[in-house]
């Protein structure tokens, strides 16, 4: 799981393009690139075609602070849960969506009740 900026920084790209374009010739497992409010690219086994999943757009974006660590939270929980990388992927962009909606890293409990896993007993 990467973010295409820190890519970019990480292995000196000059240009986005070059950045993901090396990200994408990596051949791990899975993978997951963040490119902040475009979609985000999985990739679920190194053979299998990249997918593209949409972010989505808020009506008003008041803090980005821990929008890519709220990302990471919701993927990675949902990956544990069993979800494929694509569902997880969009979890992860809703989650990360609710949190830039609000000032802060942390954000009240109420504002994400809905996206609050239950499981079932």
């Amino acid at each position: 799981m990467i973010t295409l900026d820190d890519h970019q920084a990480v292995f000196g790209h000059v240009h986005l393009n070059d950045a993901l374009r090396h990200a994408q010739s990596l051949e791990v497992p899975e993978m997951v690139i963040k490119r902040g409010a475009d979609s985000t690219l999985v990739r679920e086994t190194p053979d299998a075609p990249w997918q593209s999943i949409a972010t989505l757009r808020v009506e008003s974006v008041v803090d980005t602070t821990a929008a890519g660590d709220s990302f990471a939270a919701g993927y990675l929980s949902r990956r544990l849960l069993g979800n494929s990388a694509l569902l997880s992927a969009e979890f992860g962009n809703k989650l990360a969506a609710r949190v830039i909606q609000h000032r802060g890293a942390v954000i009240p409990q109420e504002a994400m009740q809905d996206l609050i896993y239950h499981p079932v007993n």
